[in-house]
């Protein structure tokens, strides 16, 4: 099977910079409907997907839609999917199920339903249970105003799991947002970026592998590997070839930045990245270090140190932090007093911008001035808001 049809799937609010990062994958046709892209392509461009992706939450293949209105429609419907192009017989297959404004409601019917109905498909007999003891693969029924769509998830874990973060603070930033709101923040590598509360060191880090090329999924694994028809042979030269992709990411949000007056300024060769992250706990320093040293990126300088010493010799540099927000309401009156502290640093820096991604709703009374741009994002099941700052001089 040369060409099948992929789906990307991204968070809400992201869209827009996994569509840029698409065309630099060579996907010019993709159309988010319900949060996933849809295009057809091959097993080069599913593996390119699943490596190079930074923003990308999972990378499926759609087997098919149909109408589903019964469980005999669903049964049917499933049955006749081309499961054998790339499921293995003796496969561990898991099918999670989602239904929305539907006559079919009950999940886990829904669930027990299709397995045995991808059995079938898979065995030619209708009564065949599969023997599950090869890999384990995972498959997604979603029915939606009793329309049923099924997809066969390539990825695996989800692509935010770089492999590089083995241990987490509090309140951890999704690698793939971290890769978002760079993206859109406008800064380029060359240019100062800093996280004053940088936790676990997710935006340095995620920075310095863009600043770097280098692929997100490179130290890790996917299920694809394990589908049927998929070139095994070539999968080490494409992990090869990820170290060295033409497709940078941080070209790929040209256009969709929303930080004006931004422009890339050049990196002398061999010149290290001007990446900082800083807390005041050393834990996080020592967590953020050996973050930096798994996800094979040098250069960045984590440091402990209070938001109130924030400063830098350098202009025109950008600012991106997850700062802390506070659940109880005397944890959420200190968080604002960071607001207040970050603000007065932010105001002796020259020619900085700032993103700021927070679920606090009072973050702009604290830090004293209304953001240029708002955006809504959500940080695993959490609703925040990127609060965006320009650089003085830079508004459009």
């Amino acid at each position: 099977m040369n060409q099948f049809e992929i789906a990307v799937a991204a968070a809400s609010g992201v869209e827009s910079v996994t569509k840029a990062e698409l065309r630099q994958l060579g996907v010019f046709d993709a159309a988010f409907t319900d949060g996933r892209a849809h295009f057809f392509g091959d097993f080069e461009l599913l593996a390119r997907c699943n490596l190079f992706l930074r923003t990308a939450e999972r990378v499926y293949i759609r087997l098919g839609t149909f109408p589903a209105p019964d469980f005999d429609s669903l049964y049917e419907g499933i049955r006749s999917l081309n499961w054998r192009a790339f499921v293995p017989k003796n496969a561990k297959l898991r099918i999670d199920a989602k239904s929305n404004r539907s006559a079919l409601g009950a999940l886990s019917a829904i669930q027990s339903v299709s397995k045995k109905a991808a059995a079938h498909s898979l065995t030619g007999s209708k009564a065949a249970v599969l023997p599950e003891n090869g890999a384990s693969l995972r498959a997604e029924v979603a029915i939606a105003r009793d329309t049923a769509s099924v997809y066969l998830d390539s990825s695996g874990d989800g692509l935010h799991k770089r492999g590089y973060r083995d241990l987490s603070a509090a309140a951890p930033l999704k690698e793939t947002l971290a890769a978002t709101i760079i993206m859109l923040s406008g800064w380029q590598p060359g240019r100062p970026l800093c996280d004053p509360f940088c936790g676990s060191g997710t935006f340095a880090i995620e920075a310095a592998m863009i600043a770097a090329n280098i692929a997100p999924g490179r130290s890790r694994t996917f299920d694809f590997v394990n589908f049927n028809g998929f070139p095994k042979e070539k999968w080490q030269q494409m992990q090869a070839a990820a170290h060295n992709t033409p497709s940078n990411p941080a070209e790929s949000a040209q256009g969709l930045s929303e930080q004006p007056g931004g422009q890339a300024l050049p990196q002398a060769q061999g010149e290290p990245p001007k990446i900082y992250g800083f807390d005041i706990d050393p834990a996080m320093i020592s967590m953020s270090l050996r973050h930096a040293k798994r996800a094979g990126v040098e250069g960045i300088h984590f440091q402990r140190q209070d938001v109130a010493q924030l400063r830098s010799r350098y202009s025109g540099g950008m600012i991106a932090t997850n700062p802390p927000y506070g659940q109880r309401l005397e944890d959420a009156r200190a968080a604002e007093n960071l607001y207040r502290t970050l603000a007065g640093a932010f105001a002796e820096l020259d020619g900085w911008g700032a993103c700021v991604i927070t679920p606090h709703p009072r973050f702009e009374s604290a830090f004293g001035r209304t953001a240029h741009k708002k955006r809504k994002l959500y940080n695993a099941n959490i609703e925040c808001v990127l609060y965006q700052y320009f650089a003085k001089g830079a508004g459009r």
